[in-house]
């Protein structure tokens, strides 16, 4: 085995890379079965109420033995089957023979039909526990192949051990996150679906992000649009108007001025009623420590708007034809499939065309799926 302490300083920094990426999880198992001298590295989450495991990634696990262990062997995995009380506390490490020991192991259908014939041993094999959440147990599990069974574990347990905290920390990090993601995720669906625009600008004033509404709004460009990722209106003066509002809210949330949200009509060229325009801060009192956080929210409010708002609204959440919009909104209308080839006047293959497209860019697989996920995202 290499130098034990330039190994784990080697290591580290992967480690921690997997704490926000969830692909570099692989490099870091492949990294620690080439230090000590694994065949296979197995990164799992077995939830012990209903028995069932997750394979976070697997090193060296070949498809079909995948598939089978999920479909069956998982379900007579030994090291898994004992009860909940006996599994291992996170933050530890063993060997897999100190939870049941390996004559035992190899007596049984799951080392003889699923382990053995990858030409592994149960051996010296590793368990390393993560952590424990509710009933989800995270650990790393390590095999050698049937040629390295009488290989000393002693030196591959310490390197485990010393890396063992800097794993925790980042599978710690990494669930944060994952439901950070997950949270932001939600809220950017919610957002969204409402039929107000929303732009968000961080503190010197340039856009940071915008809901589907407000870009629909602003690729039209009646009125309001985007230039140099800043929003503008189309007359110079209606727009220092804007800009010097704007600003005076930044320099408020900088302590640097006084200026309260307020509304503000912006004009239109097509002689539509005026957007309003609410424009506050992001945040009541803050700290800004980048100009890339969140300073000012601006909602936008269409007077005019009417149900072709909501069409365009479909067409650009799921990057849609204007054929395929009008086949989603005459689906979620109640119309049959013959209805809407007669009133296109398509034939019905095309239709089924369109359907299958419409389908693939709304993740689903079927009009009653579709319909309802249209009118969740897109109440009318």
């Amino acid at each position: 085995m290499q130098d034990m302490q330039q190994a784990v300083l080697n290591l580290i920094p992967l480690i921690y890379q997997a704490a926000g990426d969830d692909e570099a999880w692989r490099n870091v198992i492949t990294a620690i079965c080439q230090t000590v001298g694994a065949y296979q590295g197995l990164f799992v989450h077995h939830n012990s109420s209903i028995r069932q495991t997750n394979l976070e990634c697997c090193i060296n696990l070949e498809e079909r033995y995948a598939q089978e262990y999920d479909a069956y062997y998982q379900y007579i995995n030994p090291y898994i089957s004992i009860h909940p009380s006996l599994l291992p506390n996170p933050g530890t490490l063993g060997l897999l023979a100190d939870l049941i020991p390996d004559k035992e192991v190899e007596k049984g259908e799951f080392f003889n039909d699923h382990v053995s014939p990858q030409g592994l041993t149960v051996r010296n094999a590793i368990r390393i526990t993560l952590q424990k959440t509710g009933q989800v147990h995270s650990t790393i599990a390590l095999h050698y192949a049937k040629d390295k069974r009488h290989l000393d574990p002693a030196s591959r347990l310490r390197f485990c051990e010393l890396i063992l905290p800097h794993l925790q920390t980042a599978l710690q990090l990494h669930t944060k996150i994952s439901h950070i993601d997950a949270r932001l995720d939600r809220l950017s669906r919610v957002v969204d679906t409402v039929l107000q625009g929303v732009v968000l600008l961080d503190i010197s004033g340039q856009v940071l992000e915008i809901n589907d509404a407000a870009r629909v709004m602003l690729e039209r460009a009646d009125g309001l649009h985007l230039r140099n990722h800043e929003l503008h209106t189309m007359l110079p003066g209606e727009d220092t108007a804007l800009y010097r509002l704007i600003n005076g809210i930044c320099k408020t949330i900088q302590g640097e001025a006084i200026t309260h949200g307020r509304s503000f009509p912006v004009l239109r060229p097509s002689g539509k009623r005026p957007f309003e325009l609410l424009i506050a801060p992001a945040y009541e009192q803050t700290n800004i420590n980048s100009k890339r956080d969140n300073a000012v929210v601006i909602f936008i409010h269409d007077p005019d708007a009417a149900s072709e708002s909501r069409e365009e609204l479909i067409r650009h959440r799921y990057n849609l034809t204007v054929s395929e919009t009008k086949v989603t909104i005459m689906l979620v209308q109640g119309y049959t499939g013959k209805e809407i080839a007669d009133a296109m006047k398509i034939s019905r293959e095309t239709l089924k065309s369109h359907l299958k497209h419409i389908f693939k860019k709304t993740n689903t697989h079927r009009q009653s799926e579709l319909i309802s996920v249209v009118m969740r995202s897109f109440p009318s």
